[in-house]
């Protein structure tokens, strides 16, 4: 489920998750209970989250260790060689393609999303460093998997806050596991060095 890249760590604090424990690449995630302090070492972090109800799904702490463009997104996945319910979950999701006016040729069922990004200064204040209302489109599928991209930021090192409300309760997807996932790309051409401290939220 997770995509091993680099240098994020999370200690979440999400409660709305799936009801089940995610144990992978040395991480132990406590669902619902909020029972511990987790590290999301390498990154993306990945978070479980649920569409079927409507409101905070996600609300935890991470850790920047290098100033970089992270991407964030959705995953929706589906059991490997089922192609029954691959074809479900595509269903859902809907197509990529596009009309003449920008408009997707098969919505498949809407999940919006409002995506908050916050810079935790060491004063305890917490600066709002991105913010983003979303109905995203399918963009990416795999062997157990198709992909919804949210939006990308500049983040520089400190501690984050990051907090995901779903706009629209969809019971379609009850049954299927989502993750909210941050990282960053290995496409992307990016020099940390072109950061200033300016740029620091905590520091205006």
């Amino acid at each position: 489920m997770n995509k091993v890249r680099e240098q994020v760590e999370v200690n979440s604090k999400n409660k709305f998750a799936l009801p089940h424990v995610l144990m992978a690449s040395g991480l132990v995630v406590c669902i619902l209970s909020g029972c511990a302090n987790l590290l999301f070492s390498p990154v993306p972090a990945s978070v479980p989250i649920r569409l079927d109800q409507a409101g905070v799904v996600a609300d935890f702490e991470f850790k920047v260790n290098k100033s970089f463009i992270y991407w964030y997104s959705m995953e929706f996945f589906f059991p490997k060689d089922n192609q029954l319910e691959r074809a479900r979950v595509r269903n859902l999701l809907g197509e990529p393609n596009l009309d003449k006016m920008g408009q997707p040729l098969k919505p498949g069922v809407p999940t919006p999303i409002h995506l908050s990004i916050f810079a935790v200064c060491k004063t305890g204040k917490q600066v709002e460093v991105y913010s983003q209302d979303v109905n995203p489109l399918l963009t990416s599928w795999g062997g157990d998997s198709f992909g919804k991209n949210i939006g990308f930021s500049v983040l520089t090192p400190g501690m984050y806050r990051a907090r995901i409300v779903n706009k629209r309760a969809s019971p379609e997807f009850s049954s299927i596991p989502i993750t909210f996932n941050m990282g960053m790309s290995a496409k992307t051409s990016f020099d940390p060095s072109t950061v200033l401290k300016s740029d620091d939220p905590c520091e205006g």
